[in-house]
């Protein structure tokens, strides 16, 4: 294997890409514990009609807090 095309099995390649992993495994996840298709659950978000909608208002305003002192 030359320099950098290196193939690292088990791991993301970049942070972005772990998260996009866990969001999306996390929706399927979620679809399977309400008897929903995984499948199904994962067109309608392709469609723009996702059955289960996230309040990203609430998302970002945790992130943005200040841990307690």
């Amino acid at each position: 294997v030359e320099g950098s095309a290196k193939k690292i099995s088990g791991t993301f390649r970049s942070l972005k890409g772990a998260s996009s992993f866990c969001r999306i495994r996390g929706y399927i996840s979620t679809a399977k514990k309400n008897h929903a298709n995984a499948l199904d659950a994962i067109e309608k978000v392709f469609l723009g009609k996702p059955i289960f909608p996230q309040d990203y208002s609430s998302a970002e305003e945790t992130s943005e807090r200040s841990p307690p002192t």
